[in-house]
């Protein structure tokens, strides 16, 4: 099990809220933007399962730990979000 890095297509820098869902399932990870389906993704490798006993991060990363993905096999985007996040909610809790 390795780092996954999960992206979208879908241009959220509009001056409008929008819907960001992630859904994790036993061998996929799904990303829905305005009840659209934007983007799935398979499991890194041969795992069977997602590992998210581990930190999350939204948005992108600061220089030391995207340095650190990338010695860890994550693929950079060379974008972070730029916008404002509100009402996260992780297993349902804010």
């Amino acid at each position: 099990n390795g780092p996954v890095n999960l992206l979208s297509d879908a241009r959220l820098n509009d001056s409008s809220w929008h819907q960001v869902r992630v859904q994790f399932f036993a061998n996929l990870a799904e990303i829905t933007v305005d009840q659209q389906l934007s983007r799935v993704v398979p499991m890194p490798g041969d795992s069977r399962y997602f590992d998210l006993s581990d930190e999350v991060y939204i948005g992108g990363l600061d220089l030391n730990l995207l340095s650190r993905a990338l010695k860890q096999g994550i693929k950079r985007s060379g974008k972070s979000l730029h916008g404002c996040l509100r009402r996260i909610q992780i297993d349902d809790k804010v």
